[in-house]
């Protein structure tokens, strides 16, 4: 192990259209076989055939951030599955789900494993985020004018105490199964190099952030000073996890004890629940065979996956990946976005 301080119920559907006119998707959430299941239905309202990033969080099989778990008093609940990084670009056509015009598509989502319920009672289910839509089939070409389109829904459940009795018996399971990996001792060296290089980057974003830098901008699409003031609070906590120590609020492994590793997937962080700041990162085989940094901002290499994944334990998501796409999100869901952080802390 090497480890660091571097750290009754239905919803109406829900169409998210482009103001253009272009490509209609609908959101539904339902109920599964059990209130600790959810069903969330994505279908082509338009009357073109299209494709969908298929790692957006409703359409994913991995237990990432489907969506967020709100109690009866409005108090959200603290994720505990997992953020994943993506090299979109190398999977090629694989990363896209095509919906025929007029068809859906279905993901039944265990919610055991994304959130511990601490009582019985109510909760609503509130996914809102963003899918990256291309028109037709995958291309390169279509993929450098695909849109972004949000949606939101909502659905509420009630959990009786065995509901809550079964939650907590899956979550002991799953955790069991995710054990700490050990690194070689050159594999050590170079995690230390990525979390300085990691670390290096948060910094140099610190200082741009508070000097208003304009390329703030271009990334998170707006100049208000409390989107400074946050996302500044954001790079100071990456940066102050990215110090190299011997005990540890966040453990790096060289494993893939669940494995997650296929798809293009480079590395991912397990959220521990209940502690800010805290969890593990896993890398793939493919994380060694990147550069330290990329050769061209639209690149990514070691010391950026880790600020990416790093950021993760501080409150981002993945709402887009890739440099074109981060660029569309609003100013929102920029502020939360890991991509964002990584190509503005990145790109000058």
């Amino acid at each position: 192990m090497f480890s660091f301080i571097v750290v009754a119920l239905f919803s109406h559907l829900v169409v998210a259209a482009p103001a253009n006119g272009g490509p209609s998707i609908e959101v539904g959430l339902t109920s599964g076989d059990s209130p600790l299941s959810v069903i969330s239905t994505v279908s082509n309202a338009g009357n073109s055939d299209v494709s969908l990033m298929k790692f957006a969080p409703l359409l994913a099989s991995s237990p990432i951030k489907h969506f967020s778990v709100f109690d009866a008093t409005g108090s959200a609940l603290q994720f505990g599955g997992i953020s994943a990084f993506f090299d979109v670009a190398s999977v090629g056509g694989e990363a896209w789900e095509a919906i025929a015009a007029g068809k859906s598509i279905t993901n039944n989502i265990d919610i055991t494993q994304l959130y511990r319920f601490p009582a019985a009672g109510e909760y609503t289910i509130a996914a809102s985020g963003v899918f990256q839509v291309l028109e037709g089939t995958y291309s390169m070409d279509a993929v450098k004018t695909s849109e972004l389109i949000e949606y939101t829904k909502n659905l509420t459940i009630s959990l009786t105490e065995d509901d809550i009795a079964t939650s907590n018996a899956k979550r002991a399971l799953i955790q069991k199964r995710v054990e700490l990996g050990t690194c070689t001792s050159s594999q050590s060296s170079i995690f230390r190099d990525d979390f300085a290089g990691a670390k290096r980057l948060a910094t140099r974003a610190i200082d741009r952030t508070r000097a208003k830098d304009s390329n703030f901008a271009v990334w998170f699409g707006t100049t208000e000073q409390h989107y400074y003031d946050y996302v500044a609070d954001t790079f100071q906590k990456i940066e102050d996890a990215s110090t190299v120590s011997p005990t540890s609020n966040i453990v790096a492994n060289c494993n893939d004890p669940t494995n997650y590793c296929s798809g293009g997937l480079i590395a991912y962080a397990v959220h521990v629940v209940g502690v800010e700041g805290s969890g593990e990162i896993y890398t793939c085989p493919s994380y060694w065979n990147l550069p330290p940094y990329p050769t061209s901002c639209s690149g990514y290499g070691r010391a950026d996956v880790m600020l990416h994944e790093l950021s993760h334990f501080y409150g981002t998501s993945d709402n887009a990946y890739g440099y074109d796409a981060v660029k569309q999100l609003t100013p929102a869901l920029a502020a939360h976005n890991a991509d964002t952080y990584m190509f503005y802390a990145r790109c000058k």
